[in-house]
């Protein structure tokens, strides 16, 4: 049974379905493979399974997969359904409510980015991604497009060459390095209000040993991740 369209989180149309099945609740997500030629479906597919594999083995809290196959352009992957995710569940509120309220699950994102931080992972920190499970707990659930290096070269491959310069600066903000940052510039895009709470939230970060820099330097660089960003998204250019 459809339960609720989550298309609108994604900027280039990728499709989620919530369906019953029994007692257990899941979610359909099908990547739409815009960009990246149809003929490397397989090859594509095969680079989510090895990233999704990376990020486990990072102890990063994921959603069980259940299932995954190609279906004609779409790759589809049928996965636990955990809870929604964090734009979702704190609609409404002012943006103070990440260092406030919700303080507890914005540390639990932090601790979930410093792993992927930890392990060497290029990783798309942007709160959507991050999603309530029961009694409170955070999971991630993003593995779309695999931040593999390969995977970069074979999107650049493909690219046009008006292209390939925001393209190639995009997958470099997703960086182990470049995380903590980018997690900040995401949430300027998202709302320019949250200005408010980068002091709070560059504490936490420099806390928890995500990021090393000035706090001048950390809202220069938030800043230029989400113009680069926004670029993009003007542009219309997907990274899958």
């Amino acid at each position: 049974m459809l339960k609720d369209n989550l298309g609108k989180y994604s900027v280039f149309g990728g499709k989620f379905k919530i369906i019953d099945k029994g007692s257990e609740k899941l979610i359909i997500k099908e990547v739409v493979l815009t960009a990246v030629a149809g003929s490397f479906k397989d090859i594509v597919q095969s680079f989510i399974l090895e990233y999704i594999k990376s990020m486990k083995e990072a102890e990063i809290p994921l959603p069980n997969l259940k299932d995954y196959f190609i279906k004609g352009k779409k790759l589809v992957f049928i996965c636990e359904y955990k809870g929604s995710n964090i734009i979702q569940s704190t609609k409404g509120l002012e943006p103070s409510h990440l260092v406030t309220v919700n303080l507890d699950k914005t540390k639990q994102m932090l601790d979930i980015i410093r792993l992927a931080q930890k392990a060497g992972i290029f990783f798309d920190p942007h709160i959507k991604n991050f999603v309530i499970g029961e009694n409170g707990k955070v999971y991630y659930v993003d593995f779309s497009p695999p931040y593999l290096r390969k995977y970069m070269e074979l999107r650049l491959k493909l690219a046009d060459e008006s292209e390939k310069e925001i393209i190639k600066k995009n997958f470099d903000y997703f960086s182990p390095k470049e995380i903590g940052y980018h997690f900040a510039g995401d949430l300027l895009k998202i709302d320019k209000r949250y200005i408010q709470i980068m002091p709070q939230l560059y504490e936490l970060l420099k806390e928890k040993n995500i990021i090393m820099s000035t706090y001048s330097d950390f809202l220069k660089k938030a800043n230029l991740i989400k113009d680069i960003e926004l670029t993009r998204d003007k542009r219309k250019i997907s990274l899958i």
